[in-house]
């Protein structure tokens, strides 16, 4: 349970992403969200490589595949380089902080809370950033169903990638109705 919580603690520091583009604007968040996934896939190389990395936070499809810092890094440099504001924070909310809890619940055996406490929190924190209603609803329902969809066919989906990127997908398409 250790791990875990330090996993989505590290999870929850996404959110710092909110302050750093409000105070400083899409050009500058985009520049330092690409570096830190630049900074992530050379941390990558070298983990897999050289084995630098602390093995007891990384989950048994990572340690032979790709880690889910990567994953997030490559999904929030996307959606901030591609999409508004409003819908970044979206993604990024669902996909650090909807996530974290989801999977905190999930590993102390709550699986039937887990989605609904990650909608609702999620979609609270949405409304607070006074962001669209309607928008941010289906965002988190979308961010919802990409967490607990783990595979397409054979397919692996990795909720990191997949999250972050429906639901600021999911909150443009709505808000620009």
């Amino acid at each position: 349970m250790k791990a875990e919580i330090c996993r989505k603690l590290i999870h929850f520091t996404g959110l710092g992403y909110i302050p750093l583009y409000i105070y400083a604007g899409k050009e500058v968040t985009l520049l330092i969200v690409a570096s830190l996934t630049l900074f992530a896939t050379l941390l990558e190389i070298a983990r897999r490589r050289c084995g630098v990395f602390p093995q007891w936070i990384l989950r048994s499809y990572e340690v032979d595949g790709v880690g889910a810092h990567l994953y997030f890094g490559i999904s929030a440099t996307l959606i901030t380089a591609l999409l508004p504001m409003e819908a970044c924070f979206a993604g990024i909310v669902l996909g650090s902080l909807g996530d974290g809890i989801a999977g905190i619940l999930k590993k102390m055996n709550l699986n039937t809370i887990s989605s609904i406490s990650m909608f609702i929190v999620t979609l609270l924190v949405l409304l607070i950033l006074d962001l669209n209603p309607l928008a941010s609803f289906f965002a988190s329902a979308i961010g919802v169903v990409a967490e607990r969809c783990g595979r397409v066919g054979k397919i692996y989906l990795n909720d990191n990638l997949t999250v972050p990127l429906l639901s600021a997908l999911t909150y443009f398409a709505i808000a620009s109705f």
